[in-house]
Formats: structure tokens, sequence, C-alpha cells
């Protein structure tokens, strides 16, 4: 009777792999789609990494390219200046506009904006070339 025993077990067993082809064909496919939407979301990831990045060092090389042109244009206006042959404005062409003429125009800013400039006016003086007409024009204009 143990022998028949045995012959059962052996039957039961016999041909186990012969399903294994069949269930492992939608396993690895299963598993080769999960790899490759793993490797596609990390491939993006990165892509997503090296993207931001570009834009920092786009933006430093920006911030940079605008720190050059400054310098330049005040290297080229220090190398200018002397060919330019730059001189003091004649006392004519020299204008001083009065303290009431800067509150007059002040309170014409503070009518047109909301945040009115609360700080004292001080003479200033404007560079002008005005005819004789024109001057007698804008100081009849001021009074």
């Amino acid at each position: 009777m143990a022998v028949r025993k045995r012959k059962i077990r052996r039957a039961t067993l016999r041909g186990w792999w012969k399903p294994l082809p069949f269930l492992l064909l939608p396993f690895c496919t299963l598993f080769l789609f999960a790899a490759l939407e793993g490797r596609r979301l990390q491939t993006e990831y990165d892509i997503i990494k090296l993207i931001t990045q570009i834009r920092a060092i786009n933006i430093d090389i920006a911030h940079l390219k605008d720190e050059r042109r400054e310098l330049n244009r005040i290297e080229l206006m220090d190398e200018q200046a002397p060919s330019l042959d730059l001189i003091e404005p004649n006392p004519e062409q020299r204008k001083i506009i009065s303290e009431a003429v800067v509150r007059k125009a002040m309170k014409i800013v503070e009518s047109h904006t909301e945040s009115a400039i609360s700080a004292p006016a001080p003479q200033r003086t404007v560079l002008y070339d005005l005819t004789p007409m024109e001057e007698r024009m804008v100081r009849a204009k001021d009074e």
C-alpha cells in the first residue's frame, strides 16, 4: 500500500511545469510594461530636472549679461568722455527755477497721481536753450 501512495504523489506532481509557459507569458508581459513605464517616468523626471537646471543657468547668464552690459556702458562712457569735448555751459544757458514754480508743478503732479511727494521742493538748476521771447512767456505763466 505504501508503494501505491508514492505513485499517487508522483502522479499529482507529474506535468506541473506544463502550464508554466502559459502563466509566464502574461506575467512577463506585465513586468515588461511595468519596466518600460518605470523607465519612461524616470526619463521624464530626468528631463524635468535638466529643464529646471537649464532655466536656472539661463537666469544666471541673463544677470551676468546685464552686469557686463552695465560695465561696458560705464567703461565706454569713461573712454568716450575725453573725446566728447564737454565744456561748462554758458551762464545764459542756465536757468534757475524758483521754488514757487516747482511747487506749482508738484501740485499738478499730485492731482494726477495717488501718492503725493511731501518733501519740500528745493531750487533746481535746469539747462535750456531759450530765446528771450520764450523766457518772457515762461515767466508770464509762472506769475
